[in-house]
């Protein structure tokens, strides 16, 4: 049982490990495509750029190709085990056996060759004394498996509960702001259909969801900056979407 966990310990190391790399160099390919085409991409494109390396963290493995990006990177040393070599003895000769009805004295039976004290410890092969080492990779494995349900956990956590607060929010009916939205929709080439809630006045305007998108402003905001002005707050929320 714990040689098994063990092995798969490893197994999930070795892929982790090369996971993680790869998932990095995805990163810096994004990072760099970002930088270069900025006035090029718009904002969903932008983040679908980043479902690359959530693929690539996500899928246990891809089938190989020879025009890979990995391709030129050298992949990690895998873990070898080191077996030592067995101890082979010197090959064993019976003595010769009596013939049928020969009885053999003392005299003629075989004598073994009388070895001094001394060197019957010189001939004596050394035992190799080998201590267990102790493995943490089982650990490590636990302990970072730990880690991300802990985090996945936290994150859910935070989308569950902001998604129940945004949902209680009274809607906001105003032909004006409506009116203002759509257009700032069609401005931003945003087909999708938005749900205007209004939130306490300490908040600040917000997009939730993906599927079914929200759209939070706080209370008053159209009478304290006009609704000109509430023109650029659209526009810049309908840029994350």
């Amino acid at each position: 049982m714990t040689d098994t966990i063990v092995s798969q310990s490893e197994i999930f190391l070795a892929w982790l490990i090369r996971v993680s790399w790869q998932a990095s160099i995805l990163v810096g390919v994004v990072l760099l495509a970002q930088y270069l085409l900025k006035n090029h991409l718009s904002p969903r494109w932008r983040c679908a750029l980043w479902l690359v390396v959530l693929a690539r963290l996500v899928c246990p493995t891809f089938p190989e190709s020879p025009f890979s990006l990995f391709n030129v990177t050298p992949e990690p040393e895998r873990i070898v085990s080191r077996v030592s070599a067995p101890f082979v003895s010197e090959p064993y000769s019976p003595p010769a056996q009596p013939k049928p009805g020969e009885v053999l004295t003392t005299s003629q039976a075989p004598q073994l060759p009388a070895v001094a004290a001394g060197e019957a410890e010189a001939s004596t092969p050394p035992v190799a004394v080998t201590t267990e080492r102790f493995d943490w990779k089982p650990i490590l494995a636990g302990l970072w498996i730990l880690g991300a349900i802990l985090l996945m956990t936290f994150i859910l956590g935070q989308i569950f509960s902001t998604r129940y607060w945004y949902q209680r929010l009274p809607e906001i009916r105003d032909k004006k702001t409506h009116a203002l939205l759509d257009e700032c929709r069609e401005r931003m080439g945003v087909r999708k259909e938005f749900r205007l809630v209004e939130a306490p006045a300490n908040n600040s305007p917000a997009l939730m969801g993906l599927i079914h998108p929200t759209l939070v402003l706080p209370a008053g905001i159209e009478e304290s900056i006009g609704h000109e002005n509430l023109r650029f707050v659209f526009l810049h929320e309908l840029g994350h979407y």
